[in-house]
Parts: C-alpha cells; structure tokens; sequence
C-alpha cells in the first residue's frame, strides 16, 4: 500500500518536486559556499597543500578519463581511493589539521541537515492536507505557514541524526575500503546493500516522526518522537519494503549517472524521494490508526480490513436479520 500510493502523489504532483529541487539547490549552494569560506584560507596557510593539490587533481583526471572512455569505473574507483586515503595520511601526520578538517566536516554536514529537514515539516504537512481533505498548499505558503515548528523540527532531527550519521558512514566507509582491498569491484554490490539496510533502519527510526507532530501539534519534540515509536513497531514490514526499495532505486541512479549528469542527479534524487518518504510516512500513520485518505479527488482509500469495516459488518448483520427462525 505504502509505495503504490506513495508514488502516486509524487507523480500527481511533480511540481512540489520541483519546489523541493530549488529549496535542496540552494541548501547545497549555502554548504558550497561556507566550505569555500572555511577551506580556501585554512588550506591555503597549510604547509603540504601543494601535495593536496597534486591528489585533487589526479581524482579530476580520474574522472575525465572515465568520461572519456579511456578507463573504466573500477579503474577509476582504484584511482579515487588511492588519491584520497593519499590526502587522509597526509591530514593524519598533521594533528592539526586533522582535528580542524574533521570539525569543519562535522559542522558542515549538520548545517546541510538543518536546511534540507527544514523542508520536511512543509512537505509532510503538504502531503497530509491532501490525503485528509484533497487541499492543496503551495510549497511557499506551507514553508511559511509553518516556519517555527520546521525550525524546531529540523534543528531536534539534526541533533539526533548527526551521531547516527557518522557513525554509519564511518562503518561504510571501513567496510568498503576493507573490501576493496579483499575482493575488488565486487565489495560495490556488498555495500550498496549493507547502505540500503542501515538508511532504511534509519528512516524508519524517525517515521513516526513528523505525523505524530502534525496530527498531535501540542506535544513536545522529542516526546512525539518517542510515542512514535510504537506506531512503526506495529507497522515494521511494510514501511521496511517502502523505504528499502526507495533508497535501492535512489542509490543505483545517483551511482550510475553522478558521473554522465556532473553530479545534478544527486539533487534531483534527493527532492524526488523526499516526497516519497513523507508520503510513505503519512500513508503508514494513517494506516495504523484506521483512516481513510484521499490519493486524487475521486479516490478515498480505506485502510480498515474489508472484514472489519463497519458498513460490512452492518450489511452482514441486515443480510442476516431476514432470516426466519
């Protein structure tokens, strides 16, 4: 039910992919420009940045000559990792520096957090005012409508999913390095799997989330978050294959086209599959608590069993009264 559904709103209403599309393109543009802020000086004062430079500029030849068809992808991955685990050992024998490049690494990645979850709450609210009365809200609108309890979204979500975050790229990362050292290409599929499985646990760690704050505005952050919980327990399964095939689709594309579209794809795909979290979110609360939603304006969907829905029951009970004794 979850990603039927789920994709018929995002398709029924590209434009707030769209919408989402500028607000990411900007998010990223904001991190682009306060990395350049804090690197460009910080590298520039830095006494091995000529070695860096000399490492930057192999990935970059890497990269064309991928594109150029003179090597192929493993060829380049090979080239890539070399070069990077090259500016890492020169950023370790320098304590310093190292500290400072992983601070501004943590910061960096926590303020795109923040400015891509604030989206989440609009979008979320969007999505809910559509399934429960087929209202349509401009992205705009709904930004502004609910600025403050975006704010206070994003900015709880962010203290939550930084340490979680870290802590499973690290984990990707030191699996992959290790199997690429093991097996080669082929640790590629061993970690595009083991990267759907934890960002599916992830996401649904928080997919009660935003619909227990919508449909309950009085309660606190974190206490929705966790009376949210109980609702994704009940409904493990489902919201299980929704976000694991979203996330496979998603990374298989921003894998096979970084390359080919120069990285836009990895904006594109994340406006897309945003509307499609919070609509699988929503569809599942609604699901939990018995509700019936509107997919268009001429589609009610109930998600009580055929078996226990009252006018079936009341039908079953009228059939039966007929009958003479």
């Amino acid at each position: 039910m979850e990603i039927k559904h789920a994709s018929s709103f995002m398709l029924g209403n590209m434009r707030y992919v769209a919408k989402l599309f500028v607000w990411t393109l900007i998010s990223v543009l904001i991190i682009v420009g306060v990395a350049a802020a804090i690197f460009i000086p910080a590298g520039n004062s830095l006494e091995f940045k000529d070695e860096i430079v000399a490492e930057i500029t192999a990935i970059k030849d890497n990269v064309w000559s991928f594109l150029k068809n003179d090597q192929g992808i493993y060829d380049m991955l090979v080239g890539a990792e070399g070069s990077l685990l090259s500016i890492l050992g020169l950023l370790a024998s320098h304590a310093g520096a190292m500290a400072g490049f992983i601070i501004a690494a943590v910061f960096l990645y926590g303020l795109y957090l923040f400015l891509s979850g604030m989206s989440y709450y609009p979008t979320a609210f969007i999505v809910n005012e559509l399934m429960s009365s087929n209202t349509r809200y401009g992205f705009a609108v709904a930004m502004v409508k609910n600025i403050k309890s975006a704010c206070k979204f994003s900015f709880c979500r962010m203290l939550l999913s930084l340490p979680i975050d870290i802590g499973i790229i690290a984990i990707l990362a030191g699996v992959g390095f290790g199997l690429l050292k093991l097996i080669g290409f082929f640790a590629l599929p061993i970690l595009l799997v083991l990267g759907v499985c934890m960002f599916t646990l992830r996401s649904m760690l928080y997919s009660g989330w935003l619909p227990r704050l919508i449909h309950h505005p009085e309660e606190r952050c974190y206490a929705a978050f966790s009376r949210s919980l109980v609702s994704v327990k009940g409904n493990f399964g489902s919201l299980f294959k929704a976000f694991s095939l979203i996330f496979f689709v998603a990374y298989c594309c921003v894998f096979t086209l970084t390359v080919p579209t120069f990285g836009v794809i990895n904006v594109l795909i994340p406006s897309m599959y945003y509307v499609l979290l919070r609509s699988v979110e929503m569809i599942g609360f609604y699901k939990t608590n018995n509700m019936s939603f509107y997919v268009d304006a001429r589609t009610v969907i109930n998600t009580v069993e055929y078996g226990y829905r009252k006018d079936n029951q009341e039908g079953e009970v009228d059939e039966y009264s007929d009958i003479n004794y």
